[in-house]
């Protein structure tokens, strides 16, 4: 027996399980997401609204161009030569055949003639002057220029001259004006970002001192020497002469002579200056044995009662607490002259 490689059947029918190699056709393609149709309507506007401008500007140039065509078959209009240029019904007559050629208006018709009659002067005229077209003028093409081409014989050059002089000195004026205010404009900006770099520098680097601490203050805390505290030596509490607290509060004639002028042992030895020891020792009266003789003067005492009385009035202080106080004071004095001299 012969043996045949079998070949598997191709099916013209997908639906079997034998397959087949198809091909997507044009019916078969996926349709677009919502997404990619919401784009594709988009373009589409933006290609509507495009068409729709070109539409309408085209549908203006017509216009133009037909209003001029209309008033170029009628010279009575802008020819001044012409025998029926100051025949104003005629003219009447002209302007409403063309304004009904156009379905407009005949006062419309007649400004947007006479808006283009003078941009045709102004174009025709600053071309004529090399140095004005040197200077940049005219700033715009004058899209009807080749159209209206034969007005140029009919209009008068010195009035259509004056006004382009005009014309041409504002437009100086108005770009010198733009120049000045881009000149301020970039000053303000400059000056806006000298003050801005002025206050990063003051808020990102801090002042330094002349006088910069020492080393021992940067160190760490740790790196520190430390004093032992037996160098550090304790404040000693000295004490005054005088009274206690509870004493110096009370009344003057509770407290006691001995209190308030303690005895040659404990009081201070208060060192004079040696001008005062050489005045008192010219003034001290001759030694002698006698001790009546070197008794204090009363007067001095009175002297000196009546000038601190005053003060002793304004303390509000008793009669007997003031003869306390004087018989104290004389006490002390009587003691202190005796001590001296016994020196």
């Amino acid at each position: 027996m012969e043996n045949k490689t079998e070949q598997p059947e191709i099916a013209d029918n997908p639906a079997k399980g034998v397959a087949k190699e198809t091909h997507p056709t044009e019916m078969e393609e996926q349709e677009p997401d919502q997404d990619q149709k919401e784009v594709l309507l988009d373009d589409i506007d933006i290609a509507y609204i495009k068409k729709n401008e070109l539409k309408v500007g085209r549908q203006a140039d017509d216009i133009n161009i037909r209003l001029v065509n209309l008033v170029k078959e009628h010279p009575c209009i802008y020819n001044r030569d012409h025998p029926r240029y100051t025949d104003a019904n005629y003219k009447y007559e002209c302007w409403d055949k063309i304004a009904n050629t156009l379905k407009r208006k005949r006062g419309e018709c007649k400004k947007k003639f006479l808006s283009l009659y003078q941009k045709f002067g102004n174009t025709y005229v600053m071309i004529r002057k090399p140095e004005l077209v040197k200077q940049g003028f005219p700033k715009k093409k004058f899209v009807y220029y080749e159209e209206m081409i034969f007005l140029k014989k009919h209009f008068e050059l010195s009035l259509v001259e004056n006004r382009v002089k005009k014309l041409v000195n504002s437009w100086k004026k108005n770009d010198r004006d733009l120049a000045k205010q881009k000149a301020k404009a970039l000053k303000e900006q400059e000056k806006r970002k000298e003050e801005q770099s002025k206050l990063q520098l003051m808020t990102s680097q801090r002042p330094q001192f002349q006088n910069p601490k020492p080393d021992f203050y940067r160190r760490p805390p740790e790196n520190r020497p430390s004093f032992p505290q037996n160098e550090i030596m304790p404040r000693n509490n000295i004490p005054m002469p005088g009274p206690s607290a509870p004493q110096f509060f009370q009344t003057i004639s509770t407290i006691s002579t001995t209190q308030n002028f303690p005895g040659p042992g404990m009081m201070p030895q208060v060192p004079q200056p040696p001008f005062r020891q050489q005045d008192y020792a010219e003034d001290k009266p001759p030694a002698s044995n006698n001790r009546e003789n070197t008794a204090t003067d009363d007067s001095h005492v009175d002297f000196f009662f009546k000038s601190v009385a005053q003060q002793v009035k304004k303390s509000n202080i008793s009669d007997k607490n003031f003869l306390d106080l004087q018989s104290t004071i004389l006490s002390a004095l009587t003691y202190k002259l005796s001590y001296v001299y016994d020196k």
